[in-house]
């Protein structure tokens, strides 16, 4: 009896590491297969943008500025971002995430109009698009640069691929990294790839830590934070769709002070630069 019990339990003890080990790897398999990363974000980009782009050329009521028509609005757009991507505090932007876009890598930017919208979103692999009613709304370049760096740790950080991921599945944005594409009529179409990137809130939590981004490039860029803060103070009764994407616990008139009374304070913020070039940038949107 010894014998055979001592058997059964040998084979029972194998068995039992074979059942493991295969759950062990099956596991190991789904997780590889469902990773998507940063490098897999210029793929994605790419297909949105394309579909995007005619989406827009199609839409009666949304246009794009073309930038070889209109060269002076995306130079200083670039411009800005340059000097951002330099800023030694932008540079620590997706520390915390192996997986984070280059800080170096300059966005890709498009300018769109629909009118009365004041937005702006980011698309996967460093797509920025802003409406032109929103930069007709900014008066100043420490109001922009701001904005644009909030845009731009928003990418790095790669939140948009963690939207869309939520909403759609990690397997739609996979095929698309390997060459799919957008098809009309589905439930992943452009139309509601668009509602996601540029109306669905990302998480307050989120929207913290991108403030705080943007708070330490333009002190170091030598902007004014008053200015910015000015900025919530003149919006605090507006509906800017760009606070409906990025919204935070505190109200426009809290988070002004916080930047008058706390960001000017802790970080030395006592910048000088004000306008820049933005009253001539914003004479181009007209």
């Amino acid at each position: 009896m010894n014998f055979f019990f001592t058997r059964n339990f040998y084979f029972a003890t194998i068995a039992f590491f074979i059942v493991l080990l295969t759950i062990s790897c099956e596991k190991e398999a789904v997780e590889a297969k469902h990773i998507i990363t940063s490098e897999d974000d210029a793929n994605i980009g790419r297909a949105i943008d394309r579909a995007l782009l005619t989406h827009i050329d199609t839409s009666s009521d949304l246009s794009l500025l073309n930038q070889q028509s209109h060269p002076a609005i995306y130079n200083y757009i670039y411009q800005i971002s340059q000097s951002i991507n330099g800023s030694s505090g932008f540079l620590t932007v997706g520390a915390n995430q192996s997986n984070a876009l280059s800080p170096s890598a300059t966005p890709t930017v498009r300018v769109i109009h629909k009118a009365g919208y004041t937005g702006a979103f980011v698309v996967p692999g460093g797509y920025i698009y802003l409406y032109k009613d929103f930069l007709k709304n900014i008066n100043y370049e420490a109001q922009f640069a701001p904005v644009l760096a909030h845009l731009m740790a928003c990418s790095k950080n790669r939140y948009d691929i963690e939207k869309l991921e939520a909403r759609f599945s990690t397997n739609f944005l996979l095929d698309l990294a390997l060459g799919g594409k957008i098809n009309a009529g589905s439930g992943a179409d452009i139309c509601s790839i668009l509602d996601v990137l540029e109306n669905e809130p990302y998480q307050t939590s989120i929207v913290e830590l991108l403030d705080d981004e943007a708070e330490k490039a333009i002190c170091e860029l030598g902007y004014d934070v008053q200015t910015y803060s000015d900025w919530f103070i003149h919006n605090r009764n507006s509906n800017l769709n760009w606070y409906q994407l990025f919204p935070r616990t505190q109200s426009s008139n809290d988070y002004a002070s916080h930047l008058f009374n706390d960001v000017k304070d802790s970080l030395s913020c006592s910048g000088e630069v004000d306008e820049g070039g933005y009253p001539q940038f914003k004479s181009l949107l007209n």
